[in-house]
């Protein structure tokens, strides 16, 4: 969900992105591309539950599925911002040039990094 995420944040924010969101930490954001992010995650969810939910936990029913979907959205974007305004700090423009196009591994594993916790905490406690 939240490769997913990212991916329709990118979709969205690029092909109709007009109203940037944070521009000291992040210019290129746009609500946008956080609306792509949080779709597109909410639908990875349900695409997940509708084909392999006799896997999930007991409980894990579509609307869970879509509101932990939605919230891997938020994270996914928030985890991205949290890294970007890191970088701003450093002085960087990428974390690093592994990745050509993308920039370095955090570039890559930012939202990931926020969302791990996340999501275990649900699995974990049912938050």
């Amino acid at each position: 969900m939240t490769k997913a995420s990212d991916s329709g944040a990118y979709l969205l924010g690029s092909t109709i992105g007009r109203h940037k969101m944070m521009t000291t930490i992040s210019p290129g954001k746009t609500w946008e591309g956080f609306a792509g992010a949080v779709l597109l995650s909410m639908l990875a969810a349900a695409a997940f539950i509708y084909f392999a939910g006799d896997r999930f936990p007991q409980g894990f029913t579509m609307p869970v599925g879509l509101g932990v979907g939605a919230v891997l959205g938020v994270g996914a974007v928030f985890g991205d911002l949290i890294e970007s305004k890191l970088k701003r700090v450093a002085g960087a423009k990428d974390s690093g040039n592994y990745f050509p196009g993308i920039g370095g591994v955090l570039d890559l594993l930012d939202s990931l990094l926020f969302n791990a916790p996340l999501m275990y905490l649900f699995l974990k406690y049912g938050l």
